[in-house]
């Protein structure tokens, strides 16, 4: 009876942690895009934590909708990915945005409604819904699903031997 109360006290102790995580990820995701849009929509449930950096620590990526820059008016709340960085394994709950790989308008290729990231086979996934062609534009009716890439880019400026700039955005397959 002794080992099964202790064994409560562990797993209570775990969810009570994964509860703090799950508000501070949501906390700073909302400090974010309030920063730069309106509208502000997420669901817990798609924080999908991955250790993207191979660093040991996860980084998690969290799927939201806004409606960037304010815009205003029908159908302009969009789907984005933003990634969740701990400042180091000391300081777990110190999260930021990492800016380069949360650019809003930075996907290629995605469903014009995401439902869902996930993983599979240890990559990143996604579940939304795109268009037949009978459907009216906010009513996407057909289920897809595919892998989720994001991709590392180089812009060149001006001159190609600066070597240009790295950018980042998220493909949809």
């Amino acid at each position: 009876m002794k080992k099964l109360a202790y064994l409560l006290i562990i797993l209570s102790s775990f969810n009570a942690y994964a509860q703090e995580t799950t508000n501070n990820i949501e906390r700073t995701l909302k400090n974010y895009a309030d920063s730069i849009g309106c509208n502000f929509q997420f669901d817990p449930l798609n924080i999908v934590p991955m250790d993207m950096d191979n660093d040991g620590l996860p980084e998690y990526i969290a799927l939201y909708y806004i409606d960037y820059g304010c815009s205003g008016g029908s159908g302009t709340t969009s789907p984005a990915i933003a990634v969740i960085n701990m400042r180091d394994e000391f300081h777990q709950d110190d999260l930021y945005i990492d800016l380069d790989k949360s650019i809003p308008y930075n996907m290629v290729g995605n469903p014009p409604q995401l439902q869902k990231l996930f993983i599979k086979n240890n990559q990143l996934w996604y579940l939304g819904k795109t268009h037949s062609k009978t459907d009216l534009g906010n009513f996407p009716s057909i289920v897809t699903n595919g892998l989720v890439e994001l991709v590392k880019s180089k812009v060149h400026i001006s001159e190609p031997k600066s070597g240009g700039i790295s950018v980042y955005y998220w493909k949809f397959h």
